[in-house]
């Protein structure tokens, strides 16, 4: 089974949002190694289409990602956002790229190869675009250099009326944890 991806508090930006979100895809992808597993998958003859659907949903909750986080640049004015689309556009084309490989190769299983390029993938993303836009977002959001949980209620209400919305958890969606611990290795050890 490929060896699991946890949260680590290292790989935290500050932006409590943008790192459940991150949390959140990490698992997203964890879930399908697990599901689709060498060990699980070998003899499933389903294996090969749910394994590319799985990594479908994988790649539209990435892309919802990315349009959360552009929403965010645009609602401080980011001067990175044009570089950030480009940056976003390549790194799908990238996944699309992956995902006809695998889907002409007939990929029933996922890997530990396989698990470790979408994982490098993902945290290439993290820490090259996003942490970019962090470090303007705190500028923006906090001029005396202290962290910001939320934008500014300006912000919020600038991007609010561009997206015709009044609802603050469309911003910062809440309900996504990250545990720093597999509790499957975990249970496997008895604790």
């Amino acid at each position: 089974m490929p060896k699991s991806t946890t949260w680590r508090q290292e790989w935290s930006l500050g932006v409590p949002a943008l790192d459940a979100e991150h949390c959140a895809l990490l698992a997203q992808l964890d879930q399908i190694a697990r599901r689709y597993s060498p060990d699980t998958s070998a003899d499933r003859k389903d294996a090969e289409p749910a394994l590319i659907c799985a990594l479908t949903d994988l790649g539209e909750a990435v892309r919802s990602h990315f349009r959360r986080t552009t929403e965010r640049m645009a609602a401080i004015g980011y001067d990175g956002i044009e570089r950030c689309h480009a940056e976003n556009a390549l790194l799908m084309a990238e996944y699309a790229e992956l995902l006809r490989a695998w889907r002409s190769q007939r990929q029933h299983v996922l890997d530990e190869t396989m698990h470790r390029v979408l994982r490098e993938w993902l945290l290439a993303h993290i820490f090259g675009v996003d942490r970019a836009f962090v470090d303007a977002y705190v500028t923006a959001s906090c001029p005396l250099g202290r962290r910001a949980e939320e934008p500014s209620r300006p912000q919020l209400h600038r991007l609010e009326r561009s997206r015709g919305e009044s609802r603050e958890s469309d911003w910062f969606p809440r309900g996504s944890e990250c545990v720093e611990e597999d509790r499957d290795e975990k249970a496997g050890q008895g604790g």
